[in-house]
């Protein structure tokens, strides 16, 4: 009973797919506002949670623009296109931690190496996990 209402669901989320990034985008957006108001300081998993899944997404929206992508060919290429999207996004929190921070006073995003390599790896086990949740369930 509960397989086929997951699987009711997955086929609705399918036929809902790029509302349902933009619901995602949405999310994460709301997400890092509440992080930044205190919930990346004060737990301790809550930074971990978004760039997870913000690999989800960027792993969808590869999908969707990309779709001739195959899933036996792709870890290389979503991997790539999930990496360049997150060098950018950590080269953001270093100049907002280096230069806009200190400046206007505004609360720290970036803590350090670690923080960085952390969130990388975050979002690529996120890209990772919807390719194999794609697989499974056999979308094309």
């Amino acid at each position: 009973m509960l397989s086929i209402i997951a699987e009711h669901f997955l086929k609705i989320w399918y036929n809902n797919y790029m509302k349902n990034i933009l619901i995602l985008i949405a999310l994460l957006l709301l997400g890092h506002f509440f992080g930044i108001k205190g919930l990346y300081y004060s737990t301790s998993y809550f930074d971990d949670l978004l760039h997870f899944f913000s690999g989800v997404m960027l792993a969808m929206l590869a999908f969707y623009f990309f779709p001739k992508i195959k899933i036996k060919t792709s870890v290389i290429n979503i991997l790539i296109f999930i990496l360049i999207i997150v060098v950018f996004w950590e080269v953001h929190e270093y100049f907002w931690y280096t230069f806009l921070s200190p400046k206007y006073k505004l609360p720290t995003l970036q803590l350090g190496t670690a923080d960085t390599v952390l969130d990388s790896i975050d979002a690529f086990t996120g890209g990772i996990a919807y390719m194999f949740y794609k697989k499974r369930h056999n979308f094309k």
